[in-house]
């Protein structure tokens, strides 16, 4: 009866180390892409942690890392609309929250301020827009609809129209104020303060104030297995106060410290986009890193990726599922 007792609770420690009580045999893989959504983990990467391993890798491959019938990341960061569209049904990810809203700001060498008052005004000129298929396209045209204002994309040899707003797709080299034919354009922070400080170019506008005011946009969203939410909710919620502490911590704490978080858990052979040099208050102000938990981030990410489906047929609504109650 001895030996039959012994045996039993022998299997119970194993059972609880495997599975009901977290995580003991490995670290659990957290993803990220590069740029201002790494800073919504920076102040969680600065300090040693025994459970979680952080990877930073190139914001073109975030998807893959939660794809295929075995992702690899336990964790991440990614855009609010390809979370939805990857794992909008809830089943294997939910998010816990939006941890950023918007980091893009436009650029002219013009003294124009543009506000939804007057944004009218852009109507003939040319738009050059960093990564116009993805979010920061999607975005602007969601704002151009709202305010009724004619647009169109320059493709396949289109004309610049006198009477709409002219979309151009542009690379971040091309941020210049020497770039022809683009008369205002809209970048990302905190490149777009880098232009700022040692081009010509000035900020004319912010596109989260012309989207949704001092809230600005849900831009990318933390997920989680739903899996790791059920075994260690105590390391998932750990980890949302580390990025509630973070947005804080991003004001006071040394450039040089931000960055190497975010530096030394980047995959092998990718360049830093944030460094000590570019990361000034302002670039970190323009990042607009905070948590806003999923239930109480729910209407507006439904309502963005509503507005979104209107301008990108392939956008989709996540079911209540995908929002965790945390």
């Amino acid at each position: 009866m001895k030996k039959e007792r012994w045996l039993a609770v022998v299997f119970a420690a194993v059972a609880c180390g495997c599975c009901a009580c977290g995580k003991t045999d490995e670290k659990w893989k957290i993803y990220t892409p590069d740029g201002a959504p790494a800073l919504a983990l920076a102040y969680a990467m600065s300090e040693e942690d025994e459970n979680a391993e952080y990877r930073v890798v190139d914001a073109a491959t975030i998807g893959a890392f939660v794809s295929g019938a075995a992702p690899v990341a336990d964790a991440c960061v990614l855009p609010v609309n390809l979370a939805a569209k990857l794992l909008g049904n809830g089943d294997v990810y939910q998010t816990v929250g939006v941890v950023t809203h918007g980091n893009l700001y436009l650029l002219a060498t013009e003294d124009t301020q543009y506000t939804r008052e007057n944004l009218s005004s852009l109507v003939g000129k040319t738009v050059g827009v960093v990564q116009l298929a993805n979010v920061p396209g999607l975005t602007v045209k969601i704002v151009l609809n709202e305010l009724e204002i004619p647009w169109q994309q320059l493709t396949d040899g289109a004309e610049i129209a006198s009477d709409k707003v002219n979309l151009k797709a542009i690379t971040p080299a091309e941020v210049l104020p020497n770039t022809e034919g683009v008369d205002v354009f809209v970048a990302p922070s905190p490149a777009a303060d880098m232009k700022a400080e040692n081009t010509a170019l000035d900020f004319v506008g912010s596109l989260q104030a012309l989207y949704g005011g001092e809230d600005g946009y849900p831009q990318a969203v933390l997920v989680v297995k739903r899996s790791v939410l059920e075994s260690d909710r105590a390391f998932v919620d750990g980890l949302l106060e580390k990025i509630e502490a973070g947005s804080a911590w991003l004001k006071s704490a040394e450039k040089s410290a931000i960055a190497g978080a975010v530096a030394k858990n980047l995959a092998d052979g990718l360049t830093p986009t944030l460094t000590a040099q570019n990361l000034t208050d302002g670039a970190i102000e323009h990042s607009s890193v905070r948590l806003v938990r999923a239930q109480a981030a729910k209407a507006g990410v439904k309502a963005f990726l509503e507005k979104m489906k209107r301008v990108a047929a392939d956008a989709a609504i996540p079911k209540e599922e995908f929002f965790a109650a945390v």
